[in-house]
């Protein structure tokens, strides 16, 4: 089978499922199947096949903002002490190894850089992370830049944890670690956590990870753990 006619029986299943649940839950309501089978008579109205596109579309779109969060340029100073951003970030948790000597930047003074949040189809490790990532015109954002784009947002709720691949410590020189933030909670009270996670296991498909797009970099600056 081929690609195309797998995405359309993909398709199809999915529509399938859909319809069988949307009509599960009108007969819970209490709408019999003969008017069920009206909504879909060639004879009915437009109007309700374009509610339900509107509400689909502004159910896809408000999910793309929870899950792309801010993305733009943002001005870093590699001169701020990586302790400030996290006081700048207002983390109610930060993780006490998440310094300055352990994550240094190769950047110097001001900069202003765009930045994006990428995800990938499936679990990666971190080698096919850097080479998906440089494959299309990126680079990983440094811990420095990830706290940066925190301080400059701290109200952000980023419920999906986003990760810097940029700068990694080596715990007792072997164990590869990278900077992560996240948020918990709701509206009535929000929780945000810096931590770090282990590389070397890679990260699941639902993280985020904060890229640099730029005309040039080097990518030779990190090794890949």
């Amino acid at each position: 089978m081929s690609k195309k006619n797998s995405v359309l029986v993909s398709a199809a299943v999915w529509i399938s499922e859909l319809v069988g649940k949307l009509a599960r839950a009108l007969r819970e309501l209490g709408v019999t199947d003969e008017e069920i089978g009206k909504l879909v008579d060639e004879k009915s109205d437009d109007k309700l096949l374009e509610k339900l596109t509107n509400l689909v579309v502004d159910f896809v779109e408000r999910r793309m903002r929870t899950f792309c969060s801010h993305s733009g340029h943002i001005h870093v100073d590699y001169k701020t002490p990586i302790e400030q951003l996290v006081v700048d970030g207002k983390y109610c948790w930060s993780d006490k190894e998440i310094t300055s000597e352990n994550f240094r930047t190769i950047y110097f003074g001001e900069k202003t850089i765009k930045i994006e949040f990428k995800q990938f189809e499936s679990k990666v490790s971190c080698r096919q992370a850097f080479k998906k990532i440089y494959k299309r015109g990126y680079r990983p954002a440094e811990a420095h830049e990830l706290l940066a784009y925190k301080a400059k947002w701290p109200d952000t709720t980023d419920y999906i944890p986003i990760v810097a691949l940029g700068s990694i410590w080596r715990k007792m020189f072997i164990l590869p670690f990278a900077v992560y933030i996240y948020s918990e909670g709701n509206s009535e009270g929000k929780r945000h956590y810096a931590k770090l996670c282990n590389c070397w296991k890679g990260f699941p498909r639902s993280w985020q990870l904060l890229v640099v797009r730029e005309e040039s970099f080097n990518s030779d600056y990190l090794a890949i753990p």
